[in-house]
């Protein structure tokens, strides 16, 4: 059913491999990035091509770095710059506790590890640069060509609207992919819309109207709740 699911871009990248084979995952572990303490994957699928699916409803954004939140008294914390601060020898509060971000960075991204940035490149955009780390990426460090992060967003949440904070997120992090179409978009509507039309999950479909409105929207009639 999700072979049916198209991106803003007009790719439907959650295709079954040759086999008719496909693997639908929820909350899998990333272990290869050498973080101390491993985030997951939303949806990790695995079929014709790798794809992780980046949920988000209410979301002002697509999920910042939390060192700049961090008191500014612990060693830890970063001002949000791409600069060496608090006598650490690394640019990034991460690299320097051994997390794989940028070391990766340049296989994917068209961004200069070796100069300060006044703004952190991975600031506002983290969580969707680390997903398309873990997911772009072999254990090795090469390139998968054909994988996709896909960003699965709510067209009523003025966050990823044009202008938002989620929508300029994901438009920066388009603008230094190396390749572009590594990182797609579309809309909890359109897979709302895809579940209503296949009689087997009309109820969940429905399920989802009910809790969230999104059928309202998609018909054009108001809101949602």
């Amino acid at each position: 059913m999700l072979a049916g699911l198209e991106t803003q871009d007009g790719e439907r990248p959650f295709q079954p491999d040759a086999h008719d084979a496909a693997h639908l995952a929820l909350e899998v572990e990333v272990d290869c990035l050498g973080e101390p303490r491993p985030t997951s994957k939303d949806v990790a699928y695995r079929g014709l091509n790798p794809v992780t699916a980046e949920c988000k409803l209410m979301e002002e954004g697509v999920g910042p770095c939390s060192r700049p939140t961090l008191d500014q008294n612990d060693f830890r914390y970063c001002d949000g710059s791409y600069t060496r601060q608090k006598g650490r020898q690394e640019r990034c509060s991460l690299t320097e506790i051994g997390v794989r971000y940028w070391p990766l960075v340049p296989r994917l991204f068209r961004l200069d590890t070796e100069i300060d940035h006044s703004t952190c490149p991975l600031n506002a955009t983290y969580q969707l640069v680390r997903n398309l780390l873990a997911t772009c990426l072999s254990r090795e460090g090469e390139i998968l060509a054909n994988a996709r992060v896909v960003l699965l967003h709510d067209e009523r949440n003025p966050a990823f609207r044009p202008g938002g904070d989620g929508w300029r997120a994901y438009q920066r992090v388009r603008s230094m992919l190396i390749e572009p179409r590594m990182l797609q978009q579309t809309s909890w509507q359109r897979l709302a819309q895809l579940l209503r039309s296949e009689e087997r999950t009309t109820w969940l479909a429905d399920g989802l109207d009910a809790k969230y409105g999104f059928f309202e929207c998609a018909s054009g009639t108001g809101g949602g709740h």
